[in-house]
């Protein structure tokens, strides 16, 4: 059943969550989701939520667990903090932002297709947890260094970092700092 509180459009996912599928009229500039939403706690942000949202900001509760397809895609997003309870990040999420800064917390097992292409990010740091990037997960980026976890393995067809696979077989798929130099990919150790 489809609510309205404090403009957000909720559905309830029976009485222990709440999924966000939106905001009624234009959302602001910045925006705050509430980790409850009538005393219930918010765990998703539904398919195309916020797509095209004109966001610069978003603060997300520590409360969410999935962030699902094209949630906050074409955005102006430069900063996205995701929570440990996070466990997933569906397809083209954080598609085509402007994403600078990026936390993604121990816990995380997936993130899909797409989801932070064509961002400005520099710099990623892939927890231990992180068992799959889909692919072209971190394409379009201007990625110079990448710390990558122990629980990592890509199929190179994947081609979740573009450049990235190859140099990552070479070296045995270990864990550690990879640096962009004069357009390649070097392992530079832990």
């Amino acid at each position: 059943m489809d609510e309205l509180n404090d403009k957000f459009q909720i559905r309830q996912n029976g009485q222990l969550s709440v999924t966000v599928r939106g905001y009624s009229g234009p959302a602001p500039r910045r925006l705050t989701i509430p980790a409850k939403i009538n005393d219930v706690s918010v765990t998703v942000i539904d398919k195309r939520a916020f797509k095209f949202a004109g966001l610069f900001q978003i603060q997300l509760p520590p409360t969410i667990e999935c962030i699902e397809e094209e949630a906050f895609a074409k955005n102006s997003l430069e900063e996205v903090i995701l929570y440990p309870a996070v466990s997933s990040v569906s397809m083209a999420a954080f598609y085509k932002n402007m994403i600078r800064h990026l936390v993604i917390p121990p816990g995380l097992k997936r993130i899909e297709n797409f989801c932070f292409f064509g961002n400005q990010l520099e710099q990623i740091t892939l927890p231990d947890s992180l068992l799959y990037l889909g692919m072209l997960t971190f394409a379009e980026n201007p990625l110079k260094e990448i710390i990558i976890g122990s629980g990592l393995t890509f199929d190179r067809t994947v081609e979740a970092i573009p450049g990235f696979d190859h140099v990552y077989d070479y070296n045995g798929k270990k864990a550690g700092r990879y640096v962009l130099i004069d357009g390649k990919w070097t392992y530079s150790g832990n």
